[in-house]
């Protein structure tokens, strides 16, 4: 167990030594790419841990992820969103959830339609940020929401 903990600080090191390098950084993504072909189940095992103990975080990567790289998001859903399995999980999240997505849809018409006054700040922490997300407490009272920031929004969600 020693041994172990030894090779962990030693390994810590060199990490800290040679992290700006870019030689060292394409060899250690090999490296990981590599075990993780040749351990598939571990690697998604460790993966699913990972994301459970850090919901929030791996949120906020894919959102940024997203941001980054809005033009090959846009492309790639317009094709995916033309093919049969998007239309057959559409369909599916459309049957489990009617009450949500009907909830939504007035929602939505309710403001194109002024029927709901379109806030500006977060109802949680009064902060101004464009777009506020629209939540519902209670999918059977379509027409109250709230609206929230994207960190509120996130804080209530997890």
């Amino acid at each position: 167990m020693v041994n172990v903990i030894a090779h962990r600080k030693a390994c810590k090191k060199y990490y800290e030594k040679h992290k700006n390098n870019q030689e060292f950084i394409q060899r250690r993504k090999k490296a990981r790419d590599k075990w993780r072909k040749l351990n598939k189940e571990k690697a998604i095992i460790a993966c699913k841990k990972w994301y459970q103990k850090n919901k929030e975080k791996a949120y906020l990567y894919q959102v940024k992820w997203v941001n980054e790289n809005r033009e090959h998001v846009r492309k790639r859903d317009n094709i995916y969103s033309k093919t049969e399995q998007h239309k057959q999980k559409r369909r599916k999240y459309y049957k489990r959830n009617k009450e949500k997505v009907r909830a939504r849809g007035l929602a939505r018409y309710a403001l194109r339609k002024n029927k709901i006054k379109r806030k500006f700040n977060c109802e949680i922490c009064n902060k101004k940020e464009s777009p506020l997300h629209m939540h519902h407490e209670d999918y059977k009272k379509p027409l109250v929401v709230k609206f929230l920031c994207f960190a509120c929004h996130l804080a209530i969600k997890l």
